[in-house]
């Protein structure tokens, strides 16, 4: 079997809380149960992968326990259960309980290569502020027939399955789809992936890691920021692009 250089981890912290924990005390967590639940592959992974000397990253909470990706000898960065679904959200503001979703924007990625595309807008069944709709060109007209956020969110989890998720600034995405799903009775458990702490490992010297200021530095080119099918894409080339980083 391959070493394994680096293992990027996303950890169950236990009694609800959802924190980060330190990757210096992940083994250490992992011994005490009702502290982080860590699976047994897992915990061989990330053994093996101390005592080899590689490096343990951890980029965030998760509700399920699961090792994230694992970057092999030869720097290929591949998550363990094979496609990941790089998604995005918009929404009617920035609080996950008062606001809504109003698009969930998504693609399947294998291989470095996009195998799929998901959209569709949401009816957020609450009018849509003005300023937002400035900023993402998500007008009341353009929603007043879309499906509800059940439905819109089942469309979604069909699409991703049980793949991990990945997204940038994931923790206000994912806190978004869990509200929603908790409203509309759908189980959510997919692990997830910020390309923030990606970028902040592998782009130290960058002043900022949102997503403009990302695109602008390896020059992807222009796209339709704050739009969810344009972002998630962009996120997708990026979180592809950090991949091939990790080779080097």
């Amino acid at each position: 079997a391959k070493g394994i250089r680096t293992a990027f981890v996303t950890l169950h912290v236990g009694l609800g809380t959802f924190r980060p924990v330190s990757a210096e005390n992940i083994l250490d967590h992992h011994m005490h149960a009702e502290l982080c639940m860590i699976s047994e592959e897992t915990a061989k992974i990330l053994n093996e992968t101390k005592a080899n000397g590689g490096r343990i990253i951890c980029v965030g909470t998760t509700s399920c326990r699961v090792l994230e990706s694992v970057a092999t000898e030869d720097g290929e960065l591949r998550p363990l259960r094979g496609e990941t679904g790089i998604f995005d959200i918009e929404t009617t503001g920035l609080s996950a309980a008062t606001c809504r979703i109003t698009e969930i924007g998504a693609v399947r990625v294998k291989d470095g290569e996009v195998l799929e595309v998901f959209n569709t807008f949401v009816n957020p069944e609450i009018p849509i502020p003005p300023f937002i709709t400035e900023k993402t060109g998500i007008s009341d007209e353009m929603v007043k027939d879309a499906p509800k956020i059940g439905e819109a969110l089942q469309g979604f989890l069909d699409f991703a399955g049980d793949k991990l998720l990945v997204a940038h600034n994931a923790n206000f995405d994912v806190g978004f789809i869990r509200v929603a799903a908790e409203r509309s009775g759908i189980p959510f458990t997919n692990s997830y992936l910020d390309t923030v702490g990606l970028s902040k490992y592998v782009n130290p010297e960058l002043k900022n890691h949102k997503l403009d200021t990302i695109v602008e530095h390896y020059n992807i080119g222009d796209f339709h920021h704050h739009r969810a099918s344009d972002d998630a894409l962009t996120c997708g080339h990026l979180y592809l692009r950090f991949a091939q980083m990790l080779k080097e």
